[in-house]
């Protein structure tokens, strides 16, 4: 056996899969820093010797990537996707907060137990709820301020980014 192979099986058999993978890419990613050409094996010329199923989608190119600039289209279709989602999240957070306000105010429900079990787990779910809701408008009001910095540096200015 030689030399390299026995290295590599040696290295197999003390790696996962994983990081194999992991190291794999950060060698492809340093060959096309340096601008060399690796060799790639082509699974199509293999597929008429045997059955070879090609699955994976060809990679995604950023448009800062391909050099293309994004168009003011794109910028408009997600801003405006975003604020309605925003809107919309805004007044299902207004209804719960009512409905919980609704259901702190309600008066006791008198049983065997007092207070039913049920009331308070609706209240705690509808204070977690509110708190989800909470963040992802955070998170979402976050995405939107970033989309408009982007536009912004791709170029474009505020009157054009109005939806």
């Amino acid at each position: 056996m030689r030399p390299k192979y026995a290295l590599f099986l040696m290295l197999l058999s003390l790696q996962s899969l994983s990081e194999l993978a992991k190291k794999e890419a950060e060698r492809r990613k340093l060959l096309d820093q340096q601008g060399i050409e690796a060799k790639k094996i082509d699974q199509r010329d293999h597929a008429a010797k045997g059955n070879v199923t090609l699955s994976s989608p060809p990679p995604k190119v950023s448009p800062a990537e391909s050099g293309k600039k994004p168009s003011l289209e794109r910028y408009r279709t997600l801003l405006r996707n975003l604020d309605s989602e925003i809107r919309r999240d805004e007044e299902r957070l207004a209804s719960l907060r009512k409905r919980l306000e609704i259901e702190k105010d309600a008066p006791l429900r008198l049983g065997r137990h007092g207070k039913s079990s049920t009331a308070e787990t609706a209240t705690r779910r509808l204070e977690n709820q509110i708190l989800d809701l909470e963040i992802k408008l955070k998170r979402l009001r976050d995405d939107r301020l970033k989309t408009y910095d982007a536009a912004r540096k791709a170029g474009f200015l505020p009157g054009e980014l109005k939806t």
